[in-house]
């Protein structure tokens, strides 16, 4: 997962690209079961929230444990800068 930061606060994130393999690379294997995916390969983030529709080239965001928020790409890439590619 990257690192991308907003104003002072540094966040782990990543990008959808539709592909099964970046969720696997970017979340944990016990936090898998926070996700869905359908045939339009857009992907669906269940929180303590609600459930999240995530399209390809949205932005998915770790809050916490099991806690993941969507962001628009144009919002993300409005409010956050990378700092640090492939943190793990």
């Amino acid at each position: 997962m990257n690192l991308y930061k907003r104003k002072s606060k540094i966040i782990p994130a990543f990008k959808w690209d539709g592909f099964r393999n970046t969720l696997i690379k970017n979340v944990g294997d016990m936090e898998l079961k926070a996700f869905s995916t359908n045939e339009n390969r857009n992907l669906t983030v269940h929180s303590p929230f609600g459930s999240h529709t995530c399209a390809v080239g949205d932005y998915v965001v770790k809050n916490g444990i099991l806690d993941y928020a969507v962001f628009k790409s144009d919002d993300f890439t409005n409010n956050y800068v990378l700092v640090d590619k492939d943190f793990s």
